[in-house]
């Protein structure tokens, strides 16, 4: 059994110059979402979840008058809305008749679920960087096969087909808009079951993409590394599962912990620039003690959507 110290572990720079976010900011306390999926009221035609984000608030009465007041101005659809807690995970139901029971119980199984996956990936990349400081895999080979998986995206992005997703054709107007807050920090935990009642987590709100970012890395990579944590659009239709899709989510923002993978991971996220950043990592020396991988993002296979 491969035995490595992960305690010590070099982690990934905090962003210089600055003090990192406070976990939870001031007057976040709620969020305002609608969800979606193939039988509840507002229904996808990809059968899978959905949730558009309204804004965050102090209390669950103002986000409640914030959306009476927007359905009446005519500034969002009249759907369903819910406000949930933020830093707790919601299962968004695939119909009308799941329990509050229900949800909370489906909510608990897929945090095990994503743990048990998360460490089974943290055992495979620990085996494979042992095997490569053993030289037991020829790098040449492992440059190639990402080649040949670069084309292989390539050929699957020429010929991916999105008439299935879903049109947000009257959309939020601008007026609906929470000031200051245009990008959010949320996590995302896939149904891997029939069900494909996929789950989230909202953190906070902010008004810069590199506000959020840098929350996400300097704030809450030091929360949690057991989610997959990322930056999105609010007051548009978000789809869970477009972050295990090849390809979709190049422009995501992620962090990882360990700071030597996380400067090799970065470029490898984007497939176009994966070869040449492979490269450059096995020219650097490995070392034995710093294998603690935080991911704040995708998988190592994927990358961001923007709905």
């Amino acid at each position: 059994m491969l035995s490595v110290d992960t305690a010590n572990a070099k982690r990934t720079p905090k962003t210089e110059g600055v003090a990192p976010f406070p976990l939870r900011m001031p007057n976040q306390n709620v969020a305002l979402v609608q969800i979606a999926h193939r039988d509840l009221q507002c229904s996808t035609k990809n059968g899978r979840a959905g949730l558009r984000i309204l804004g965050i608030f102090d209390k669950e009465s103002k986000a409640k008058k914030h959306f009476k007041k927007c359905v009446k101005r005519g500034l969002v659809e009249p759907l369903p809305a819910f406000v949930v807690n933020l830093f707790e995970t919601n299962v968004i139901p695939n119909n009308k008749s799941r329990t509050v029971e229900y949800l909370a119980a489906k909510a608990e199984a897929l945090k095990e679920e994503n743990k048990e996956e998360m460490a089974e990936r943290r055992r495979k990349f620990e085996e494979k960087l042992e095997k490569r400081r053993n030289k037991e895999i020829d790098t040449r080979d492992e440059v190639l096969d990402m080649m040949k998986a670069n084309e292989q995206l390539k050929e699957e992005e020429a010929n991916d087909d999105d008439s299935d997703d879903d049109d947000d054709n009257e959309g939020v107007k601008r007026d609906a808009e929470i000031r200051s807050q245009k990008f959010v920090a949320i996590s995302y935990l896939l149904d891997k079951s029939e069900e494909q009642e996929d789950a989230f987590t909202i953190y906070a709100a902010f008004d810069r993409q590199d506000e959020a970012t840098r929350y996400v890395k300097d704030t809450l990579s030091d929360y949690d590394n057991s989610l997959h944590l990322f930056v999105n659009d609010m007051y548009e239709w978000l789809f869970p599962y477009i972050i295990e899709k090849p390809g979709t989510l190049k422009s995501m923002p992620f962090s990882y912990h360990h700071d030597q993978l996380n400067a090799f991971m970065q470029t490898q996220a984007n497939q176009k620039d994966m070869v040449a950043a492979y490269k450059r990592a096995m020219e650097e020396p490995a070392r034995t003690d710093d294998l603690e991988i935080e991911e704040i993002g995708e998988t190592p296979d994927d990358d961001e959507q923007k709905q």
